[in-house]
């Protein structure tokens, strides 16, 4: 039976799905956002929330399918989403840095523990997101804080571009809200959930 597809928040669908691995297919194409161009409008999106405090936005839609990898952990191959699933991971990432730049342990512990890793995970499993090929060592080498080994081709990627450009964004807005009301505007944008079963086309 095909199952529906629900409206829920970014902040909701990430923390309900601990234990879950964010899948990046090897067919999907590369990691693309542009940081002038679509990475962007997302963080204008989240600057006019912080702005809006009643204010919700539509992200867009977000197809999975579900792969049990034992009894507690599981797979989440992202179907379609791919590129806006990646972007509110490198947001985390960003967020997180400024979070220690300020000695703001407690907001970067949080992003920690129910967003950017699994605990308790086998390690090809820890990371709640795997990116596509391509993308997969910048990825988890910036969440690991190993970014002093970065050469300039590892800069030149997406990945460390849309990082390095929303750490900018990031402090500027923290210059007047603080990192807890940043991230708590993942509340507020919205997604359309879709999650498939073996069975559908």
């Amino acid at each position: 039976m095909q199952k529906q597809p629900v409206r829920g928040n970014l902040s909701d669908f990430i923390k309900a799905n601990m234990g879950s691995q964010f899948v990046i297919p090897v067919y999907q194409r590369n990691y693309a956002w542009n940081p002038e161009k679509e990475t962007a409008r997302f963080m204008d999106d989240i600057q006019d929330l912080l702005v809006q405090t009643n204010a919700s936005h539509f992200l867009g839609i977000i197809i999975y399918m579900e792969t049990s990898l034992s009894g507690v952990f599981r797979q989440l191959q992202i179907v379609d989403g791919q590129q806006r699933l990646t972007t509110v991971f490198i947001f985390l990432l960003a967020l997180k840095k400024t979070a220690l730049e300020k000695n703001d342990e407690e907001t970067a512990g949080i992003i920690d523990d129910y967003y950017l890793f699994n605990k308790h995970a086998p390690q090809n499993a820890a990371l709640r997101l795997k990116p596509a090929v391509s993308s997969d060592d910048v990825y988890a080498r910036l969440v690991y804080g190993n970014v002093d080994s970065f050469s300039q081709h590892d800069k030149d990627t997406y990945v460390y571009r849309n990082y390095e450009y929303i750490c900018r964004r990031i402090r500027k807005l923290a210059e007047i809200y603080s990192l807890q009301q940043i991230l708590d505007t993942l509340s507020r944008v919205d997604i359309l959930e879709f999650p498939l079963s073996a069975g559908d086309n």
